[in-house]
């Protein structure tokens, strides 16, 4: 399944790339340089609130993602992170959450941005970006901040804070004590990318 969705990253991101006109001469302006997200440095986590206590859990593995820097100044960005993989060292209560996302028929959240900087991309960076996030089968835009920092001219460190509503995405909240969690869902992605070109 994961390779299925290497490939289809790939091809989404390549036909965001626009076709060059056969007369015209590639500039330092025109190359996109491509980046890939490195699986075994990077982690989703997710923190949903209830009345009497916090539920946080991570997914250290599962995520698929590429970006594109065009022109220094545009970042486009795909990632898909597999439902199966969060955990909040509470096997039962993963597991629920799996029931409450129907992870059996949407195990994908995948994200679809774009952001454009006010300046050239430089050691740190600061972007907005704004795009859709498809979860639980459903479709919406969503835009939110990132900091990118360079490491070096290889290596992107990504870390970004955002929320969407669990009612928006039509999942039902779970309930302890007959009293649900919170509506918001409280995202933190901290990403690593290499550049492959």
């Amino acid at each position: 399944m994961l390779f299925i969705h290497y490939v289809f990253v790939g091809l989404w991101l390549c036909a965001q790339i626009p076709a060059t006109q056969p007369a015209s001469i590639p500039t330092l302006a025109d190359t996109a340089e491509l980046f890939t997200a490195q699986a075994d440095k990077s982690q989703i986590s997710y923190t949903l609130k209830h009345q009497l206590h916090l539920i946080k859990a991570t997914a250290a593995q599962g995520i698929v993602g590429k970006a594109k820097v065009i022109g220094k100044r545009t970042i486009q960005v795909i990632m898909d992170a597999s439902v199966m993989f969060f955990d909040s060292h509470n096997a039962n209560r993963d597991q629920h959450m799996k029931e409450v996302v129907q992870a059996a028929l949407y195990e994908h959240v995948i994200l679809k941005a774009q952001a454009i900087l006010e300046s050239p991309m430089a050691a740190n960076n600061q972007a907005h970006f704004k795009g859709q996030l498809q979860f639980h089968g459903i479709t919406r835009p969503i835009e939110f901040d990132a900091r990118i920092d360079m490491k070096t001219e290889m290596d992107a460190h990504v870390l970004s804070d955002f929320s969407i509503s669990l009612d928006a995405y039509q999942i039902e909240r779970p309930s302890l004590l007959f009293i649900k969690v919170d509506d918001k869902l409280d995202i933190h992605a901290d990403v690593v990318f290499k550049r492959q070109n």
